[in-house]
């Protein structure tokens, strides 16, 4: 009971939300293994406003706060958005809607518009961007050869030559990752964009997506 009482008590202080808010988990032993993440903050279609508002798009928040460490792990769709009707999102018989997700942790976008509705083609179920990068720095030193034969009986001349090998700086970084320090806050915010004409994100019932950080604090 103790530690379950210091758990809550440390995600309360970890977590500050919004007003309207998604929430953020601590993943069971196993999803850690599997996901490479502590942390999960999952977006489902009840997090959205009851709001009918027609093709307006909604933002949820949640706030780390420091000290800690975050890495980005990856998005998961594990529930398409939909409204359990079999002709479209929003329950409109002849309209067949988009709905894209962009999330950033502060000025960092870690899901870059990806599609979510159930009746729409996903490129992707599962997301992580391939940013690592490597800068070349090639080191070359040169030496100057004086007097040379170009060949037998020819003109001699002076000769510059590069020697040695080209070396690369060990400059990759994983560029999805971040500290906050003690006092400071982080905010992620989760955007889904607007459903299209006559849609509306608040008449959706069902649909759940995750996005996966690594947290030590």
């Amino acid at each position: 009971m103790k530690m379950t009482i210091e758990w809550l008590m440390a995600a309360l202080a970890l977590v500050a939300f919004g007003a309207q808010a998604v929430g953020l988990e601590q993943l069971s032993w196993q999803e850690q293994a599997r996901y490479g993440a502590t942390h999960a903050v999952e977006l489902e279609a009840a997090d959205f406003s009851a709001t009918t508002t027609a093709n307006a798009a909604q933002t949820n928040t949640v706030t780390l706060t420091g000290p800690l460490a975050w890495e980005y792990r990856g998005f998961s769709l594990d529930v398409p958005f939909n409204d359990n009707k079999t002709y479209g999102t929003n329950g409109c018989a002849t309209t067949t809607n988009s709905i894209a997700v962009t999330v950033t942790l502060d000025s960092l976008t870690i899901v870059n518009g990806l599609q979510v509705a159930g009746d729409q083609t996903r490129a992707y179920k599962a997301w992580l961007p391939t940013a690592l990068t490597l800068t070349a720095t090639p080191t070359l030193t040169t030496l100057v050869l004086t007097n040379v034969v170009y060949n037998s009986g020819g003109t001699t001349g002076n000769v510059t030559v590069a020697t040695g090998a080209a070396s690369v700086a060990n400059t990759g970084t994983w560029a999805y990752s971040g500290n906050v320090t003690n006092g400071a806050t982080a905010t992620l915010t989760w955007v889904t964009g607007a459903p299209g004409a006559a849609s509306s994100l608040g008449n959706l019932t069902r649909g759940k997506a995750r996005v996966f950080l690594r947290i030590l604090d």
